[in-house]
């Protein structure tokens, strides 16, 4: 859970100097940009997150129990957020993610407080999908 932590506060870090929300923003766009791309083979629908305002693929694997996400939207903001969530999750034990209270991140962050509601219930959306997924990753 260390490592996991450990991320978790170097990204509020980043995060907590933009003062304006247009910095926030920018931020979340420029950040989106560092997405590694998922390949077009996992753009189906076995992949594509259910009842976000954008169109998001997620593609999760476990690897010697750890975690590792591919995402994609063509969305600014989403883009950037799917950044946040796979540099917080990718490569952290799922034993660990699945332990994980994202909730004062989300806080810390700020991103209930600007996101859209949603922009907001999509990363909801997002994150528990991740949490099931490693459920059943450690338990099936």
């Amino acid at each position: 859970m260390n490592f996991l932590l450990k991320k978790e506060k170097k990204l509020i870090n980043q995060f907590l100097v933009l003062e304006s929300l247009e910095d926030k923003y920018l931020f979340l766009i420029k950040i989106g940009k560092l997405l590694p791309l998922l390949r077009k083979k996992y753009l189906v629908d076995k992949y594509l997150i259910n009842n976000c305002q954008s169109k998001i693929w997620l593609k999760l694997n476990q690897k010697n129990n750890k975690l590792i996400i591919k995402a994609y939207t063509e969305a600014l903001i989403p883009r950037g957020l799917l950044f946040l969530i796979t540099r917080l999750f990718s490569n952290s034990q799922t034993k660990d993610v699945l332990n994980y209270n994202y909730y004062p991140f989300i806080k810390k962050m700020g991103l209930i407080f600007f996101l859209s509601p949603l922009r907001s219930n999509g990363l909801f959306i997002i994150l528990h999908k991740i949490k099931f997924s490693v459920l059943n990753y450690i338990y099936i």
